[in-house]
Order: structure tokens, then C-alpha cells, then sequence
């Protein structure tokens, strides 16, 4: 398997890339972002890279599959920049048929009468809506709205009331709507917690004790058991006992300083975290939820008893 950013071959094989630059030069970032703003890019720098890495996984398997069948190896080529483009695959087929150029629609969707995102009461709350033509009676009668429910009546009738209500109202009409989680709704998820899909991590940092929710695998089988990661250069030992040096040639190297176990935080890998303040002044925070509050909502939802 080869997986590089432009192939193993061709003008560009032999040049860099990484996820974002994927993400744009693929044509992804053109559209993405608000009708006549400038070109978005998704939320994450990885994005790029989780598709290509799918992409991989998919052809290894096959490949095996393959080999197994005729027992033939093969070589396996894949590339950031295909594989990104191979994401928009649809809007670059419409465009081949002669469809106007790609254009950026923000949360809009020409399927539905209805599909945005919505300010509801409290600081950044919002709620995702997505409502057919047939269902905009549904959406007036659930939230109160006289007539036919535009996007600026809607704005109205959700500003005042809080994400959760708005949302049970309209899911019980049959309108798909949800909220639009942060992540101290997700940790808090009675959906989650009823799933295991959390586990419980010991804290052992000298600023933070107790328990904190940590991930597990997307499959299922029970609560994840989260440990803490080992220390830098901890398997070094065992690692070149399993490569046949003896206990005293591993004492010798330790000894010498050519194998090395690092306890604790290594000494300038880590950044001073700026302050709440600055980190919202710079738009990397809209809101800031005090981890009391957090704690008390992921223990209830862990409880069952979500509040």
C-alpha cells in the first residue's frame, strides 16, 4: 500500500500534501460557506485524511479478499487528492453532463422547503430543521406560527424559546429537527451513556481528580475500560527484550542514555492554554460551559436520570 498525497506517480507524485490542503485543492472548500462569502473549509483538519484512510482500509480488504481467491499480491496506489475528489464525485458528474458551475448554498438544500440552522435562547444554542414543502403546516401548527412558516418566522418563533423544547415539538410532529450538540452536550447524551458508548477515565492530574467520560470504539460490546497512556518510550524495555537483548545490555543502554522512558509532561511540548477570554475574542470559543455543570449533566445522563 501506498498512500502519499498525489500518488506514486504522475507530474505531482512527487509533492507534499496534507488534509487541508486535500480539502482545497480537491474543490471541496469551494463549496463550502455562505452564498456570497468567501470559501469555507470543514470544521476539522483531518477530515481529508479519515476519507483517505476509508478509501485504503477498503482496498486492503479487497486486495486480501483477492489474494485469497487467486493468490495474487498486488500493489495499492491511493491519494490524498483523488480520494478527496472522489468525496464530491456527484457535483463533478453534474458539471461533466454541463450543470451550471458549483456554487456555495450555506444550510440551504434545493429538496426541502425548509433546511437551516436556528438561534434559539441561550448563548450559541442553535437547532438544525429540515422540513418538505408538505410538512410546513406541520411546523406552523407544532411552534404557533399564523400562515405558512418562512425562514424569518421561524427565527422569531425559535429565538425565545430554549433548543430542547423546540426541537421535542417539532420531532413530535414528525419534522426533522435536532439540536446542534457542542461537547458538553455529547458527554451528557442519555443516548450515549444507554449505549456504553462512554466509559469512565481516573483523573491523575494534579489540577484535576476524580472521574472524567472518555470515548470508546464505535462498535458495541459493553462500557470501554479507558486507560492512561504510557509513558514515552515505555515498551523500550520490554521491546528490545523481545529482540533477544539480554537484561544486562538493557541496563547498559538505559544506562547510557541510547533508550530512555520519559515520566510525566516532556519539557516544552506543551503550550501555556490561553484564557478563556482570549480564546472567544479569537472566535476559537463562542460559549463557556464551567465543568460543574458538565459534571452534573454526563452523571446524570450516565445515572439515567438526565436533569
Amino acid at each position: 500500500m501506498s498512500l502519499t498525497g498525489f500518488g506514486t506517480t504522475g507530474p505531482w507524485g512527487e509533492r507534499p500534501l496534507f488534509g487541508p490542503g486535500a480539502e482545497s485543492i480537491s474543490g471541496q472548500n469551494h463549496l463550502i460557506g455562505e452564498v456570497d462569502a468567501w470559501p469555507g473549509r470543514p470544521g476539522t483538519i483531518v477530515y481529508a485524511d479519515n476519507i483517505c484512510g476509508l478509501h485504503a482500509t477498503t482496498a486492503i480488504l479487497g486486495a486480501l479478499e483477492r489474494r485469497q481467491r487467486t493468490g495474487e499480491g498486488q500493489h495499492i496506489d491511493v491519494s490524498l487528492y483523488e480520494t478527496a475528489i472522489s468525496q464530491i464525485g456527484a457535483t463533478v458528474a453534474e458539471r461533466a453532463f454541463g450543470d451550471v458551475e458549483p456554487h456555495r448554498a450555506g444550510n440551504t438544500d434545493v429538496r426541502y422547503a425548509l433546511h437551516g440552522v436556528f438561534s434559539a435562547a441561550g448563548d450559541d444554542r442553535e437547532i438544525a430543521i429540515s422540513a418538505s414543502e408538505a410538512q410546513l403546516s406541520d411546523v406552523a401548527r407544532a411552534l404557533g406560527i399564523d400562515g405558512k412558516p418562512t425562514e424569518a418566522g421561524l427565527a422569531a418563533a425559535v429565538g425565545s424559546r430554549s433548543a430542547e423544547d423546540v426541537v421535542a415539538a417539532l420531532q413530535a410532529a414528525g419534522v426533522a429537527a435536532s439540536v446542534v450538540e457542542d461537547s458538553s452536550d455529547q458527554v451528557s447524551d442519555e443516548h450515549l451513556w444507554a449505549r456504553s458508548y462512554f466509559g469512565e477515565l481516573d483523573l491523575e492530574l494534579d489540577d484535576l481528580q476524580g472521574t472524567s467520560p472518555h470515548a470508546g470504539p464505535v462498535w458495541g460490546g459493553g462500557p470501554p475500560q479507558p486507560e492512561h497512556p504510557q509513558n514515552i518510550g515505555g515498551s523500550t524495555r520490554s521491546v528490545l527484550l523481545d529482540v533477544g537483548y539480554a537484561e544486562t545490555e538493557v541496563d547498559a543502554l538505559f544506562a547510557a542514555g541510547v533508550a530512555v522512558e520519559v515520566s510525566g509532561t516532556p519539557a516544552g511540548r506543551i503550550q501555556p492554554v490561553p484564557t478563556d477570554e482570549l480564546r472567544i475574542e479569537r472566535g476559537e470559543l463562542s460559549r463557556v460551559v464551567s465543568p460543574a455543570e458538565v459534571r452534573t449533566r454526563w452523571e446524570a445522563a450516565r445515572d439515567g436520570t438526565p436533569s
